[in-house]
């Protein structure tokens, strides 16, 4: 028989911190053993590149005031949209207390799995 506890993280910084590592070390884990590579480890960091490059493509629309770059704002709204339905979808039977963090969450483990995933292990 196995038991196994979890102990949430008390912040949005200590999950921030535990998710980058768990990024990083994924790295390292998939550079020794490239057939463990599989979409749902790289996407993390692919919705980090793509949440980060649609803010500055419409960053620079709003700049430059170049309409066709807005569009660049739909990368960052079309994660936003599908957190708050998976945060919706995950919240059933939790307490408002804890269903209203969700989004923040998810938001920072996966920009957290991403960050580190692409600034790798250290030697």
């Amino acid at each position: 028989d196995m038991r196994v506890s979890y102990r949430p993280r008390g912040t949005l910084r200590r999950l921030a911190r535990q998710y980058h590592e768990y990024g990083r070390w994924r790295r390292e884990v998939a550079r020794r053993h490239p057939e463990t590579v599989s979409l749902r480890y790289l996407a993390p960091p692919l919705a980090l590149i793509a949440v980060a490059g649609g803010t500055l493509v419409g960053a620079a629309g709003l700049i430059s005031g170049s309409r066709p770059l807005l569009l660049g704002f739909a990368l960052p709204v079309g994660y936003l949209a599908a957190d708050l339905m998976a945060s919706a979808r995950a919240s059933r039977g939790l307490t408002w207390r804890s269903a209203r963090w969700l989004p923040a969450a998810f938001a920072t483990m996966h920009g957290a799995w991403g960050a580190g995933f692409l600034r790798g292990a250290r030697d």
